[in-house]
């Protein structure tokens, strides 16, 4: 159970020090100007320059969204896995998985580069 503790602490510490990495919080500041240019009057007059910035809002939440996931989704199994005290193989093997996957998604983002 600690080695499994250990390598989720360790995960945490690589995702919030990616995030920073990949300036969060510019992007998030972009997203709020964005939603601002979107609530001005007359923003769907150009049609075109419309749809780049609400294609651009989008994908930019989707990418904040990911990581604020993440990082949330290792803190909520840390804390589950701090508090069991059932360390049954059947346990370990699904708080195992949960970890796994949260690799897998990591991965499959291009963050980790086999």
């Amino acid at each position: 159970m600690n080695d499994l503790i250990k390598r989720l602490e360790k995960l945490l510490v690589e995702i919030q020090n990616l995030k920073s990495k990949v300036n969060l919080d510019a992007k998030q500041q972009k997203i709020l100007e964005l939603e601002d240019a979107m609530q001005a009057s007359g923003f769907w007059d150009d049609n075109e320059t419309a749809q780049k910035i609400t294609q651009e809002h989008n994908q930019l939440i989707l990418f904040t969204s990911f990581w604020h996931n993440l990082e949330t989704n290792v803190i909520e199994n840390l804390a589950l896995i701090t508090q069991n005290t059932d360390e049954s193989d059947e346990t370990l093997k699904y708080l195992e998985n949960l970890e796994v996957c949260q690799l897998k998604k990591f991965k499959e983002n291009g963050e980790i580069r086999s």
